[in-house]
């Protein structure tokens, strides 16, 4: 449970949110139409990523993408420098903020804009941290094998969002979205963040679940963390 303290934070961003509006500029559309002020945040975790989006007809798209996590706010922006200018979106305290998309777009923009996976993304960031909104608990009975892998799966609060902890490995490693998409999101190569008890994940699979046993890859994050 969050603090008075902390509360008052996530309520002051998400007022400052709601009260921005967008500037005229030429490339208005696609921005996001809402930016939190985040300047006076000093706790936060930036990775830079190497996307690779899997096409249909087997080509990849690739791009590079800013995370900015924000762990003590429950809050993670997103930014990306495309050909047709600079994409941002976020979530913020739970809701999903994204640019205006038009038909051009990037390829996979409506993957890479997806407000499920965003909270995905964010959810595995925070799962292995010491943050406040990381605090999980195993719920019994609920058990997911996957490639012959056993995960419990954990109460994180998120009715969007399933989170799985590996049996194996005892970290939250795995993420199912429970949307009409469905998705599972899988996570590797965790490094631990200095002078802290948390651990990031720096590589994330996106893969779309056809049925029980097919799944495929539609994109990759390969991540740096540069805090």
């Amino acid at each position: 449970m969050l603090n008075n303290t902390k509360f008052k934070r996530i309520a002051a961003v998400l007022t400052i949110a709601a009260m921005l509006v967008s500037c005229g500029c030429e490339k208005q559309q696609i921005t996001t139409d809402s930016k939190p002020d985040l300047a006076g945040e000093s706790n936060v975790l930036t990775l830079n990523c190497i996307v690779s989006y899997y096409q249909p007809d087997g080509s990849v798209y690739y791009t590079e993408q800013v995370h900015k996590i924000y762990p003590e706010i429950d809050v993670i922006v997103f930014t990306a420098a495309e050909p047709q200018g600079k994409y941002e979106w976020s979530v913020i305290a739970g809701e999903f903020s994204g640019p205006k998309t038009s038909k051009e777009d990037p390829i996979s923009s409506e993957i890479m804009f997806d407000k499920a996976i965003a909270k995905a993304l964010q959810a595995l960031y925070l799962a292995n941290s010491s943050s406040p909104v990381s605090e999980t608990s195993v719920i019994s009975g609920a058990v997911l094998n996957l490639d012959g892998q056993l995960y419990d799966k954990v109460n994180s609060g998120n009715d969007t969002v399933a989170l799985f902890k590996n049996r194996r490995t005892n970290k939250i490693d795995t993420a199912k979205i429970n949307t009409n998409r469905p998705y599972i999101l899988r996570s590797y190569n965790f490094q631990k963040i200095a002078n802290s008890n948390s651990i990031l994940p720096t590589k994330i699979d996106v893969l779309a679940e056809k049925n029980l046993n097919e799944r495929l890859l539609i994109a990759q994050f390969d991540c740096t963390i540069t805090r």
